[in-house]
């Protein structure tokens, strides 16, 4: 006669509250059921399943403390069922107890040596206490008994990568794909650890096989877009942030990509607010509070920038990328002494810091402090060999300096490491008419304006070398272009009335030297030039008035007196000629001296 429903139900009470092994359950089930052996043994299993079924319906629902009951029960009445332990070893690591669901690891491996998942699992759980020795033992046990075990290859190459070992990382994570084609993890991971190296081109080709297999694949996307920026894709790396963020909304770190590489552009608009998105969704995101600093600065509302700058160095009082930021932006409101103490609180946390070694030298440059600015130039040169701007403001302190070869030097190596740099190439131009390279110094500024047909002061330094070669109209005509560009620009002006008063077109000269002293009302040079013109044009008391003009700015002009002395002269005052001379000839003037043995015995 079989058992009635109230046996059953008492006989499974007693075998889930009882405290007792296998063998004692099913002597429960046979007595109070009244059946054979086998059928307890069905019964034991069949109460055994459902209880682990139960346990892991509430583990997917998040009611780990009654799964973990349930499962403490099982192990109780099941001891040598090795499902149990895994399941539990499971349970206690979604609960963090790593050390726990180590030791029920072990025991199901114990139980089932032969079970590959089991090793692997262990692996996982050595791997969230950092046991990365254990760790890569045991995903290696997991491999020798499942040779193409993609999953282990994956973990092992995850814990090698973090252990330091990118190259056995990479190895791994070639045998996880080898194992699944279509793993796009593992596709990602190596395509992360090639990046890392600067191995742009073989990142890029891991992260299109990524997306390639899983498509909405948001943070693919973004490295990707990361990697080509690198490589000097621009666009298609935006592409790839605008697919990031449509599979992702929320991803703060695509807009803050997207926004830096708009502002590498000068799409400074476009670029504060993609930073500004990345800040509503993370306002605690001090990357794109400095990136956002720097593109405020970039469209020229510094006062803004450094409250960007501020933000960041309240969440990070050490982010030396928030310093430089906020010194170049005081440097640009004037404040030297502010932003100085920021270049140096920068380099106090990163001594050799290349950028703001450039920044603070540049601050020196400006201030006249050459020896000081070339100490800063150099280390930042030493540190990153191709820092093509530390090489050419280097350049700029030995030509100050008076240094010209060595400036020259330096402007190579900028160009070697930047060849489309136009203010190298400006300054190696200007250099080369320093040492009388004419033709050199052509070439220089004729690349410089094949890449930037804008650049004013190339039209000028070109206008000047073929000048000092004759070529007076081509000169002329590069400083007109230079006047266009920049119509304030009162040395255009006066190296066009130059030319033009020498190729006799004396009006126009005059023009010019008017325009330019009423741009720079106190500029000696300008005064003197006019005063050339007025005297040759026989406008001798024009000409008196400006050379007066000019030795009152600069008292020590041996042109300036002598050229007085002429127009005096010609004006039949013999006296204040000879007068002006003298002067002249204290200040070792040999003109003046021939013009007093000639007229003034």
């Amino acid at each position: 006669m079989a058992p009635s429903a109230r046996q059953w139900q008492k006989a499974a009470y007693y075998v889930a509250q009882a405290d007792l092994g296998r063998p004692m359950a099913i002597i429960i089930l046979i007595v109070i059921l009244g059946i054979s052996a086998a059928a307890g043994i069905i019964f034991w299993k069949q109460r055994v399943k459902r209880m682990l079924r139960r346990a892991s319906i509430l583990q997917r629902n998040k009611d780990y403390n009654e799964a973990l009951r349930i499962l403490n029960n099982v192990v109780k009445i099941s001891p040598s069922h090795p499902e149990v332990y895994s399941d539990r070893a499971k349970l206690r690591y979604l609960m963090g107890e790593n050390n726990a669901a180590i030791a029920d690891f072990i025991k199901a491996a114990e139980l089932t040596p032969n079970d590959a998942g089991i090793y692997n699992s262990l692996g996982l759980a050595r791997l969230g206490i950092k046991e990365y020795a254990e760790a890569i033992e045991d995903f290696g046990r997991a491999i020798s008994r499942r040779r193409n075990y993609a999953e282990a290859y994956f973990n092992r190459a995850a814990t090698l990568a973090k252990s330091g070992n990118t190259k056995g990382a990479v190895a791994d994570y070639t045998l996880a794909i080898a194992g699944n084609s279509g793993y796009a993890e593992a596709y990602f991971e190596r395509g992360c650890i090639e990046a890392g190296a600067g191995r742009f081109e073989e990142a890029v080709a891991d992260f299109n096989m990524a997306v390639a297999n899983k498509q909405h694949y948001a943070e693919a996307f973004y490295h990707r877009a990361t990697a080509k920026y690198k490589l000097g894709d621009s666009r298609s790396a935006v592409d790839d942030c605008n697919k990031a963020i449509a599979f992702n909304a929320s991803y703060a770190e695509a807009y803050n990509k997207r926004g830096e590489i708009k502002s590498a552009n000068g799409d400074y608009a476009i670029a504060i607010q993609d930073f500004t998105h990345a800040l509503i969704i993370n306002d605690a995101f001090i990357e794109a509070y400095v990136n956002r600093g720097l593109a405020q600065s970039g469209s020229g509302d510094h006062r803004v920038a450094i409250e960007d700058f501020d933000r960041a160095l309240q969440l990070d009082a050490g982010n030396t990328n928030a310093y430089i930021g906020r010194g170049s932006a005081c440097a640009a409101l004037g404040n030297s002494e502010k932003a100085l103490a920021d270049f140096n609180r920068a380099l106090d946390i990163a001594p050799r810091h290349p950028v703001a070694s450039l920044h603070r030298g540049k601050l020196r440059l400006a201030d006249g402090d050459y020896k000081h600015a070339i100490a800063d130039f150099t280390v930042a040169v030493l540190v990153d060999t191709s820092y093509a701007e530390a090489y050419m403001y280097r350049g700029l302190a030995k030509l100050a300096m008076g240094n010209v070869q060595a400036a020259l030097d330096d402007f190579n190596k900028a160009i070697a490491n930047k060849p489309e740099y136009t203010e190298a190439l400006y300054h190696r131009g200007m250099a080369f008419i320093k040492l009388g390279n004419m033709s050199e110094a052509i070439d220089d500024l004729d690349k410089a304006l094949t890449i930037d047909a804008n650049y004013g002061v190339a039209y000028l330094g070109r206008g000047l070398a073929k000048a000092s070669l004759g070529i007076r109209r081509a000169a002329a005509e590069d400083f007109t272009k230079a006047i266009i560009i920049n119509p304030d620009d009162a040395q255009s002006y006066l190296e066009r009335g130059t030319v033009r008063f020498e190729m006799d077109d004396k009006k126009a000269a005059l023009e010019d030297f008017n325009r330019a002293v009423d741009l720079i009302p106190d500029n000696a040079n300008a005064y003197l030039r006019r005063a050339d013109a007025r005297r040759n044009m026989a406008d001798n008391r024009g000409a008196i008035a400006d050379y007066t003009k000019t030795i009152s700015l600069l008292p020590n002009s041996c042109e300036a007196h002598i050229g007085r002395g002429r127009a005096k002269f010609e004006m039949g005052d013999e006296a204040a000629a000879c007068d002006d001379w003298k002067k002249a000839a204290a200040l070792d003037c040999h003109e003046a001296q021939v013009l007093l043995s000639q007229h003034c015995q």
